[in-house]
């Protein structure tokens, strides 16, 4: 499955974006026009326009249920953009989430010669949604999509046919062309996959300068894990690449405004620690509140860190807890280092040493310094006062440097 790792790309399943850009030159018109072709006549191009202008709220107040029943009318005529844009909508969940329904619409269009459906099919196939994973015929649909002049299928042979397990559709070379023709056309896909390519070594020799010129690339042309990754590697500096907390910050912004779940926790920490900007407690508490959130044990641990010390807002031991705790449920071996410290000195929750050392334990087996630091001091202090370990309580994290590439994952 194509998924979205930092510096790792994978051939098992595509990622489909999902457009129905299909109106293009229909500014004027004549809804009341329209409307009465509509219901006196049978084009189904006309009911598919008409469909698509609910949808959108283009010219009219937006109505999903007639924009359904007109798009479904056109399709059900056997008209191929219709059978297209209904599919689509059966993918992304417009209406409903059909992926088998999905795929026979899309098929359908793709049998009627629509470029970008031929497409979908493609990717339909490949990655088995709403069909049986196929990728003979997955690949016999995109390069019919390229052969009709859809230029995205360029990307998606280039990725199957150079990542394919498969001996008989694997072809380095022919692969290694499409996708540096498909990113010098401006795909951040095939950017993303030759960064790949040259990181991990798939198929070449090993590559950094490379690797990284194709991040910078792709970071370019509106990747966001891309700018992400190159973020972390501003921050920590390579070979190829000066280190610069500025340029790290400024990809920081550009990764979040592009959607960057993952950057939202380095952008608070950049705010709480000053890392190529100047220290914003108000920022920096937004960004990590919207990155723990959406799931970030760091962020929780950063917020733990800001609400025990008292940064910028009113120091709160007991929330501090509540956030270390939520971390540790997360696996996070700097949340148990941290609240094994609250335990321990009793910090807004009841004293426990047994608990702080079983946290530390914990932590120290998922190799956390600082709760190996713990048990050494608790160990050595032979009955004594056990606030003696707060001096290692852990700082948490900033942006953390990025390892390019890993493979392909299972």
């Amino acid at each position: 499955m194509f998924v979205k790792p930092l510096l790792s790309h994978r051939s098992d399943s595509f990622i489909m974006f999902s457009r129905i850009a299909v109106i293009d030159e229909n500014v004027g018109v004549d809804i009341h026009k329209l409307k009465k072709k509509v219901r006196d006549g049978d084009d189904p191009s006309d009911v598919l326009l008409l469909g698509l202008l609910y949808l959108t709220g283009n010219g009219i107040a937006r109505n999903p249920a007639k924009a359904e029943v007109l798009i479904r009318r056109a399709a059900e005529a056997g008209y191929p953009k219709a059978c297209h844009v209904l599919g689509i909508t059966l993918r992304d969940g417009t209406f409903e989430t059909d992926p088998v329904g999905s795929h026979m619409w899309i098929l359908r269009a793709a049998e009627g010669g629509v470029a970008e459906a031929q497409m979908y099919a493609g990717i339909d196939l490949h990655n088995g949604d709403g069909v049986m994973r196929d990728d003979h015929a997955a690949l016999m649909w995109l390069e019919r999509s390229l052969e009709n002049g859809c230029e995205d299928s360029r990307y998606f042979i280039g990725n199957l046919r150079y990542f394919s397990d498969d001996e008989t559709i694997r072809d380095r070379d022919l692969g290694m062309s499409l996708l540096n023709a498909a990113s010098d056309n401006g795909d951040r896909q095939a950017s993303m996959a030759l960064c790949s390519v040259y990181a991990n070594g798939t198929g070449v020799e090993r590559n950094m300068f490379m690797a990284e010129m194709m991040l910078r690339r792709a970071a370019a042309q509106g990747d966001a894990d891309a700018c992400h990754s190159l973020s972390r590697l501003y921050a920590a500096g390579t070979p190829h690449m000066e280190k610069d907390m500025g340029k790290s910050f400024e990809m920081l912004v550009r990764a979040v405004e592009l959607g960057c779940t993952d950057a939202l926790q380095d952008l608070g920490a950049a705010y709480m620690y000053g890392l190529g900007t100047g220290r914003d407690m108000g920022m920096a508490i937004r960004y990590l509140r919207e990155a723990a959130d959406n799931g970030s044990p760091k962020a929780l641990v950063n917020l733990g860190l800001i609400y025990s010390n008292g940064m910028g807002v009113r120091k709160d031991e007991h929330r501090a807890v509540e956030l270390y705790t939520r971390a540790v449920g997360m696996g996070d071996s700097t949340a148990m280092s941290n609240l094994g410290v609250m335990y321990a000195m009793g910090a807004g929750v009841r004293r426990d040493v047994e608990r702080a050392r079983e946290l530390w334990t914990r932590a120290a087996d998922l190799g956390n310094l600082n709760a190996v630091a713990n048990l050494c001091v608790l160990e050595g202090l032979d009955g004594s006062d056990p606030s003696g370990v707060a001096c290692r309580v852990d700082l948490g994290k900033g942006p953390e440097v990025v390892e390019l590439g890993n493979g392909r994952r299972d």
